[in-house]
């Protein structure tokens, strides 16, 4: 499997122990991944597997541990004839740099990335950081080379679409985006933009945009958010009783998803006038995400609309201590 240097004694152990690790990652488990990679590297030598450590400590937002394996994926891969191999581990490195908001570094490892081997997912990154600097022009410029790349690569025409959105060019927009969508109809950054710019179109825009959510979810079951938009959607056009209908499949598809347990709640108890069965489903919405502030926050407003004026203020203190502190709509939750 991963197993490069290690003794026939060990390596079934080893073998284990790695998919172990594999299943705590998927699980979100990471300290425990952390541990597993962690004692198969001390029987093996295979930068991948410094790689994999890095990015559980990572998402552990263990900086300095991260980078100490990235480092040591990357020093041993330049001893070795493998440049997207290294590319990636200096990538890694600058990704490291960036969630920890250095990004002069991050902006150093990207470029030094590209320079040993040029990937569509890197200039991306690069993009992305060089426009939360303020430098758009080069911006789009690593958008348009990812692009070249890879010209079905759906994450560069979402950030291309997304460039021209900002730009106020709606033609480029909408063409990026539908070409997002049909590499992935799934693609939730790119169903939201696409939503927003047609709702703004009215009702010929809201049309547009249910006949594409519709033929998502008729062709690929879709996800809790085509679910979600297409309910506002209807909303918007005045079918409320089909928006209904629309949260009621999309719940049962995905009976655990937040935001939809959310916005129905908020759906029965502002639209439908209905708040015995909206506590139902903001309660459902708490319990499922017990750390989210946003459900305290319209739970406890829901409380307040009802009278329940301590339940509903201590609600609402709940949401401000998970670091709740602005309105927004249950949609954008």
């Amino acid at each position: 499997m991963f197993l490069m240097t290690t003794t026939k004694a060990t390596a079934g152990d080893l073998d284990l122990r790695l998919k172990e690790a594999e299943e705590f990652e998927k699980k979100g488990e990471f300290h425990l991944a952390e541990q597993a990679y962690k004692e198969v590297l001390k029987h093996t030598k295979n930068p991948g597997l410094w790689g994999a450590l890095s990015w559980t400590q990572l998402h552990q937002g263990l900086f300095k541990e991260a980078l100490s394996s990235a480092k040591k994926m990357r020093a041993q891969l330049q001893k070795e004839n493998s440049l997207p191999l290294l590319a990636s581990a200096t990538a890694l490195m600058g990704f490291i740099h960036h969630q920890a908001g250095r990004n002069n570094l991050a902006e150093k490892y990207y470029r030094e990335s590209l320079k040993e081997y040029p990937r569509a997912e890197v200039y991306i990154l690069l993009g992305t950081l060089l426009k939360h600097q303020g430098n758009i022009v080069e911006a789009k410029i690593n958008f348009l080379r990812a692009l070249e790349i890879d010209p079905s690569f759906v994450e560069a025409h979402y950030h291309l679409a997304l460039w021209y959105y900002e730009h106020q060019d709606l033609h480029r927009t909408e063409s990026h985006l539908e070409k997002a969508l049909q590499q992935n109809p799934n693609h939730i950054s790119s169903l939201s933009l696409f939503s927003l710019i047609q709702w703004k179109n009215g009702n010929k825009g809201m049309s547009k945009s249910k006949v594409l959510l519709e033929n998502i979810i008729r062709n690929s079951a879709g996800n809790p958010i085509s679910y979600l938009i297409l309910a506002f959607t209807l909303l918007l056009m005045n079918k409320k009783f089909l928006a209904d209908q629309y949260f009621r499949k999309g719940l049962e598809r995905f009976p655990q998803e937040p935001r939809l347990l959310l916005a129905y709640a908020w759906f029965l108890s502002e639209i439908l006038d209905n708040p015995l069965d909206a506590e139902t489903y903001y309660l459902k919405t708490i319990e499922t995400s017990p750390e989210w502030g946003v459900g305290y926050f319209y739970y406890g407003r829901h409380l307040l609309n009802q009278g329940r004026t301590r339940e509903g203020e201590a609600k609402i203190a709940r949401a401000k201590s998970l670091g709740f502190t602005r309105s927004i709509s249950p949609a954008q939750g």
